[in-house]
């Protein structure tokens, strides 16, 4: 260790140095400076590791985590957890907490204020290798060590806080239990469904739903004006009644609201459920086994872990279909029919289904996408609604158009231009209940049906203001019970909406970029979309172009500037009955584009003809989205967008880079050799980067030709080795 560092003192010059000699421009070098050196100064724990960082040349690093505050966004923060202002941390969670009670006391300057706090399974072990192992300070740290640090600050503050009585608390629970106990609002620590490295601190409103413009814009100013957080340690805060655990008759009273959902009927067939390690045992579960299901958890996957050490990729999202691989195998294994999967934190469902039991040839399981399983849920809840009972359909502007066809021709009227996020949908049952939602005069909550997104999010409850698995996994399994005695599958309901209302496809591009870096490109892009809106995308002409930040148009003037930021949302209708909307993601450095076609069905079998409309559609939406990147100056090779999704737009022009040379120097020559040689090279991407760049790599030899085929996929073809295969 140099003289500077045996005192106090930031070692500032050898730091400015460093960034100088990596090519940091001067404004970028000031800011990181000041970032490093007030850490420094208010983390000695975190020295050694940035000592490391700094010997190791890693600049890149040291600028994403000190260049600049992690942002807090639509509902809170969220982000990979890390030491320096643009981590999530102790220091950033305790932040956002103060900034709450600071809010909370503005709206009620009298009486003592009360919260919920809850958090996800999910446990920090830096598995990228960002820190160095024995100098990392917050490596372990669990969604439950980040929660009770922050009940601390919240009795600090003296703010009566609900906690958990046990290890975990699913995200629908908390939200049930901030309207039961008439709290003044929550906190959720948790990522969801992102991998266990990341986490974050969600903040909640009275209503139990995440707060809204410009209520939101409010509550991120007065996080931003937080220099610190007091906290009462724990026993403390127990001892003088500020902390308590959440009472008991609360948890009774949610499952009375979910056996209410479903009136008496068939409860078969079977099904299998994966809560991927979380929350999901205690919600879903009990709530199948209670409506009468006949549910078999499985086994692998049910201890609460938030290491997701089953989980392909260590990223439990039931999105995802891998993450459904291990209950399918049980379901097949047993004779189950249905599959069900919720994430960590239970809000969110998936679906697969045993489909083609007698058709030889055809696989027997198909998972539904989250935009086939909002048309599914629609339909199951307006079949739940009293005949002649007005109903309305709440759904997101990006969900599929098929909601809307569905819920006109059961006779309920669809809203369906909300903002992504369900803290929309929650908001609008807020005024719902209020009789006062411009768009369905007339009507009060009693008219809710049922409020859908195409992640995989869904509600029926009308006692919540937020999504649960439990709504989307209740429907699901009473429409499947009710095709099955038909002797019906999910997909012949699917197939039937889509004779009724034409066929619709729906694809989903995410663009994940690494760090503050990325969230500039990624504004970049939609700013240079909106200065210059293009006249074809994808190889199709543009018809109508709609910005959702114009103040002129049917969302009107902004409210605040978090109303501004979210609806950064860009909309294009092409020809050949295209529409695309680009959006960034409000959690993560990432952009979605989302591309939907649709085409009127013929008399033939429908499964040609949705095969041929989902070529075009992905073929569209790849096109698209090079499209878009190259408003960046980001022009990965197509074939790269074969690796999943989960592998970022830098790594993607990375392997761009050096794939195709390392091959063709003839790497592939002893073939033993070179798959070890290929893992090592494809591990620089993550523990799992060897299977994130596979479709990829498979893709970019398909087109090389027969040769160049067979000889990737010799040299991919290593299922024996754990670290391609997630499940090793």
């Amino acid at each position: 260790m140099d003289q500077a560092n045996r005192g106090d003192a930031p070692p500032s010059a050898r730091w400015g140095a460093g960034l100088t000699a990596a090519g940091v421009d001067v404004e970028r070098r000031t800011k990181v400076l000041a970032g490093l050196s007030q850490w420094w100064a208010e983390h000695p724990d975190d020295r050694p590791a940035i000592d490391v960082l700094v010997a190791e040349g890693r600049w890149d690093l040291i600028v994403d985590c000190f260049g600049e505050v992690l942002p807090f966004g639509t509902g809170g923060r969220r982000g990979t957890v890390g030491i320096g202002p643009n981590r999530f941390n102790p220091t950033t969670l305790c932040a956002s907490v103060v900034g709450h009670v600071a809010t909370m006391r503005k709206e009620r300057p009298h009486g003592q204020l009360s919260v919920v706090v809850a958090f996800d399974v999910r446990r920090y072990d830096d598995l990228r290798g960002a820190l160095p192992r024995p100098l990392n300070p917050l490596l372990g740290l669990r969604s439950a060590d980040f929660g009770r640090m922050a009940a601390e600050v919240y009795a600090a503050l003296g703010v009566r806080v609900w906690m958990p009585p046990e290890d975990s608390l699913s995200t629908p629970e908390l939200c049930f239990a901030i309207r039961a106990l008439g709290a003044d609002g929550g906190l959720n620590v948790s990522a969801s469904h992102n991998p266990p490295d990341d986490n974050g601190g969600k903040i909640y409103g009275p209503t139990g739903g995440q707060r809204v413009p410009p209520d939101d814009q409010r509550l991120a100013e007065a996080v931003a004006a937080v220099s610190g957080a007091p906290r009462l340690p724990i026993a403390e805060a127990r001892a003088a009644g500020l902390v308590e655990d959440i009472p008991p008759h609360v948890f009774l009273d949610y499952a009375r609201s979910n056996a209410a959902l479903l009136p008496p009927g068939p409860r078969g067939p079977r099904i299998v459920l994966t809560n991927l390690h979380g929350t999901g045992d205690r919600t879903v579960l009990p709530a199948l086994q209670q409506a009468g299901f006949s549910v078999r958890l499985v086994p692998e996957q049910a201890a609460h872990d938030g290491a997701f050490p089953t989980v392909p990729f260590a990223a439990p999202n039931p999105e995802v279909p891998e993450s459904l691989g291990l209950a399918i195998a049980l379901a097949e294994a047993e004779g189950a029919a249905l599959v069900l999967g919720c994430d960590p934190d239970a809000d969110r469902v998936g679906l697969a289904a045993r489909v083609w039991p007698d058709r030889p040839g055809l696989a027997a399981w198909r998972n539904f996408h989250g935009q086939e399983l909002a048309a599914l849920i629609t339909l199951a809840a307006l079949r739940l609604r009293p005949p002649g009972a007005p109903s309305l359909v709440l759904t997101t502007e990006v969900t599929t158009g098929l909601v809307r066809a569905a819920a006109e021709a059961q006779g309920a009227a669809c809203l369906d231009h909300l903002l992504v996020g369900f803290k929309y949908i929650g908001a609008a049952m807020d005024a719902l209940a209020a009789g006062a939602l411009p768009e369905a005069p007339g009507l009060d909550l009693r008219a809710f049906a049922v409020g859908v997104e195409e992640s995989h999010g869904a509600l029926i409850n009308p006692t919540l203001r937020d999504k649960d698995a439990v709504s989307g996994a209740l429907a699901l399994a009473h429409l499947a019970a009710v095709e099955a005695e038909a002797g019906r599958s999910l997909l012949d309901t699917l197939d039937d909406l889509h004779r009724e209302h034409g066929l619709f496809v729906n694809i989903l591009m995410n663009m994940t970029m690494r760090g503050a870096a990325g969230r500039a490109q990624i504004q970049a892009v939609s700013a240079g979309l909106r200065a210059a809106p293009p006249e074809h995308l994808g190889g199709r002409r543009v018809l109508r172009f709609a910005d959702r930040r114009d103040p002129t148009g049917p969302l009107g003037p902004h409210l605040s500037e978090t109303d501004r930021v979210g609806r950064d949302v860009l909309v294009w209708w092409l020809e050949g009955g295209a529409r695309l909307v680009l959006r960034p993601s409000g959690t993560e450095p990432k952009s979605k584009l989302y591309v939907e076609l649709r085409a009127d069905c013929t008399s033939g079998p429908l499964g040609p003809q949705r095969e041929a409309l989902s070529a075009d559609a992905w073929a569209l939406a790849e096109a698209a989205l090079l499209d878009v990147l190259a408003v960046a100056g980001l022009r990965p090779p197509r074939w790269t967008l074969g690796c999943s999704d989960l592998l970022s737009i830098e790594d993607k022009l990375d392997l761009a880079a050096w794939w195709p040379g390392w091959f063709a120097a003839g790497r592939s020559a002893e073939l033993q050799a070179s798959r070890g040689a290929l893992n090592a090279l494809l591990r620089r991407y993550g523990p799992f980067g060897p299977a994130l760049c596979r479709g990829g790599l498979l893709r970019w030899a398909e087109a090389e030709g027969p040769a160049t085929a067979a000889a990737v996929r010799a040299l991919l073809a290593t299922p024996e080795d754990p670290d391609q295969d997630p499940n090793g």
